[in-house]
C-alpha cells in the first residue's frame, strides 16, 4: 500500500508553522497503514499514540493544532480523523471516487461525512446519506467547543451558575398545550440523543408558532408517537398550509422542521 505525498506541502504556510511534532504527526496521518486515500478513516488517539510515540497529551494538543490551522479535523465521538485536501492529492478519476464512497459506508454516519462531502461537492462522490444527520456538523461543533473553552478560560466556573440550553416560547405559543407539548418534544430528543440546540429552537418555533399553538400541539405530540425526528402533522387531517406527514418509508427533509 503506497501513499502520495506532494512535496508543495511544505510550501504550505500552515505546515511550515507547525512545530517538529506536528509535522510529524501531519505527516503520519497522510502515511499510516490505517488511512484511506478518501483521508477520512477511523483512528484512535490511543492507537497514535502508540505508533507515533506522542504521548496522549502531545497527540490531544496537536489534532487541535491541526484542526484550528484548517488541515484536519477529528471526531472523538466516533474516533474519525479527516485529512482535508488528501483525497485530491491521492489522485483524481472515478475509481479514487468509488473508493472514497465505499470508505463512507463504513464510518456509520459519523457527522463528518456531511462536511466531507460538501468539501468534495465538486467531484460527485457516489454516495447519499442515508437519512439526514440533523446532530450539528463537527465543524460546527469544534468551533463552539473552542468558543466554550475560551469563555472558561476568560470567566472562573461558578457552580451557582446554571446552564439554560431550552428557549422560551414566543407570546403567539404561551399557552398550557403548547408548553406541554414543546417540553416533551425537547426532552424526547434528549432520549434520542439529538437535543435541539438553541438555533435550532429558534427556527423551530418561529415556524410552529405560523400554524398556531393548538395545530403545533397536535403536531407535536403526532411526531413523537410515530418516532419522528422532525415536526409532522397528521396527513390524516386536512388543513391548509400544513406540515404534511411524510410516506411511509421514505424521510423527506424539506417538510421537517429540524435543526440548521
Amino acid at each position: 500500500m503506497y501513499r502520495t505525498i506532494d512535496t508543495a506541502i511544505w510550501d504550505d504556510p500552515k505546515v511550515r508553522t507547525l512545530p517538529p511534532k506536528g509535522k510529524l504527526l501531519f505527516v503520519y496521518l497522510i502515511t499510516n497503514r490505517h488511512s484511506h486515500v478518501a483521508g477520512i478513516y477511523y483512528l484512535p488517539v490511543t492507537l497514535i499514540t502508540h505508533e507515533t510515540g506522542l504521548s496522549e497529551r502531545e497527540t490531544n494538543t496537536l489534532l487541535h493544532t491541526l484542526s484550528t490551522g484548517g488541515l484536519t479535523v477529528y471526531d472523538r465521538s466516533s474516533e474519525v480523523i479527516w485529512v482535508k485536501k488528501m483525497l485530491d492529492r491521492q489522485g483524481k478519476g472515478k475509481k479514487n471516487d468509488k473508493s472514497a464512497a465505499t470508505q463512507l459506508q463504513t464510518l456509520h454516519n459519523c457527522p463528518l461525512i456531511k462536511d466531507f462531502l460538501q468539501f468534495y461537492d465538486h467531484r460527485r462522490i457516489p454516495y447519499t446519506i442515508p437519512h439526514p444527520l440533523e446532530i450539528p456538523s463537527c465543524l460546527q461543533e469544534q468551533e463552539q467547543k473552542q468558543e466554550q473553552k475560551q469563555e472558561q478560560e476568560e470567566e472562573p466556573p461558578n457552580p451557582l451558575k446554571t446552564r439554560r440550553t431550552d428557549l422560551e416560547v414566543p407570546d403567539g405559543l404561551r399557552c398550557a398545550c403548547f408548553q406541554t407539548a414543546w417540553s416533551g418534544w425537547l426532552q424526547y430528543r434528549r432520549e434520542i440523543r439529538k437535543p435541539l440546540r438553541p438555533i435550532a429552537q429558534i427556527a423551530a418555533l418561529k415556524r410552529l408558532a405560523k400554524m398556531g399553538p393548538e395545530r403545533a400541539a397536535a403536531a407535536i405530540s403526532h411526531s413523537i408517537e410515530q418516532g419522528y425526528q422532525g415536526i409532522y402533522e397528521d396527513s390524516n387531517v386536512k388543513r391548509g398550509n400544513s406540515l404534511d406527514e411524510p410516506p411511509r418509508g421514505k424521510y423527506d427533509p424539506a417538510r421537517a422542521i429540524k435543526p440548521l
